[in-house]
């Protein structure tokens, strides 16, 4: 199984917003907190460096389509407890921020979701940046937090030709990864079939973005 993290990049991810001044990174479940270097004296907010993310890089996207995503990642990754960065970064792979997206297979909205998803995110239009934010916050957490307790601590290695069928044990270090691939592929099939080529690419797409929303909150 081929999965890669930036280093530095997976002790930030989920963050438990005890407050908007002092978040605190953590992993849950896994036995460790971690306050990230720097964030105390934080220069600009999360919605700040959302927005100017957004509008510097994604140049079709209108200022109030950008104020409206931006303010909604920050108030559902409080509501939810993840980072509102990493969702940005979610969302500017799956659909470079545009509201009324919809892909060859269907899947609609900033965060690309799919119809038979709608009823359990409470999903009833999928292009109202508000319902789709949200959404797409609480299935990535959902993704998240099925690594977090998946007992087993095995999937398939999908990078041993020899035997495809090989289970590898995953490190805790994984699961962010993990749960990205399971976003776009499905957590049963990245249980059973590994991580391939393709979906390795896109979690390596979200985690570059991730550091590049990063980048532009320390570089204001």
């Amino acid at each position: 199984m081929t999965l890669s993290l930036i280093p530095g990049v997976f002790l930030v991810l989920l963050v438990v917003l005890s407050g908007l001044d002092e978040p605190v990174a953590k992993q849950e479940g896994l036995g460790f907190s971690y306050k990230p270097i720097g964030m105390q004296q934080q220069k600009t907010s999360d919605q700040e460096t959302i927005y100017t993310f957004i509008t510097s890089k994604f140049k079709k996207i209108s200022l109030d389509d950008a104020k409206k995503i931006s303010e909604d990642l920050v108030s559902f990754g409080k509501k939810h407890n993840i980072d509102p960065k990493f969702a940005a970064a979610v969302i500017a792979r799956e659909s470079a921020f545009k509201k009324d997206a919809v892909s060859v297979t269907g899947a609609k909205g900033l965060g690309q979701i799919k119809d038979f998803n709608f009823k359990d995110l409470k999903i009833t239009d999928p292009f109202n940046i508000n319902q789709n934010v949200d959404g797409t916050i609480k299935y990535l957490k959902k993704m998240i937090e099925k690594w977090n307790s998946n007992k087993e601590m095995i999937a398939v290695d999908s990078t041993d030709k020899r035997n495809p069928n090989n289970k590898k044990v995953i490190n805790k270090e994984d699961h962010l990864s993990l749960a990205l691939a399971s976003y776009y592929k499905g957590f049963t099939a990245v249980k059973q079939t590994g991580v391939d080529k393709k979906t390795q690419k896109y979690v390596d797409d979200i985690l570059a973005y991730y550091q590049e929303i990063v980048k532009t909150e320390n570089s204001n």
